[in-house]
């Protein structure tokens, strides 16, 4: 069964979120360049007080007994 984790994108999911926006069939539907830097995803998930939520979501698959 897959389970779908919904939470606030915290500076570890910057990787991540730089790989899926650079992947061609994303960024091509997208008004942003298409090789984001690693510090712009850095930056983007700093906390601040007044921030844009980034919520991500992961599937946690686990095979059934």
């Amino acid at each position: 069964m897959s389970e779908i984790v919904i939470r606030h994108a915290e500076p570890r999911d910057a990787e991540p979120l730089r790989q899926l926006t650079a992947h061609p069939e994303v960024y091509h539907d997208t008004l942003q360049l298409p090789h984001p830097a690693m510090e712009m995803w850095q930056e983007r998930l700093q906390p601040r007080p007044t921030a844009t939520t980034w919520s991500p979501a992961s599937m946690n698959r686990s095979s059934a007994t």
